[in-house]
């Protein structure tokens, strides 16, 4: 898939993508990049792909009614877990 056919978001280094942005204040980080790019925004982590949901029909849509179908592969989980703990990103199932 190429970067045409993902939705829009900050261009990143071709190697490391967007990790250079987690070195920002996360906060208002997650604040800025909906305003510049929209609801849906597409981050590329090294050779990891996310997507920043910021609508609230989106995030239920996610977490709530088809939380099920919507899993985080293992290898994203031990990359986030040291740095967010197991809070609402990087935790799911029934714990979330």
């Amino acid at each position: 898939m190429t970067d045409r056919q993902y939705p829009p978001g900050p261009r990143g280094h071709w190697l490391s993508g967007n990790l250079r942005l987690l070195g920002r204040n996360i906060l208002q980080l997650l604040e800025e990049l909906p305003q510049q790019y929209g609801d849906i925004v597409h981050l590329r982590f090294g050779p990891y792909r996310a997507l920043l949901l910021s609508h609230p029909d989106f995030v239920e849509q996610v977490l709530v009614t088809q939380n099920r179908i919507f899993q985080k592969p293992p290898r994203f989980l031990r990359l986030v877990r040291p740095a967010f703990g197991n809070g609402l990103f990087a935790n799911q199932g029934a714990s979330w």
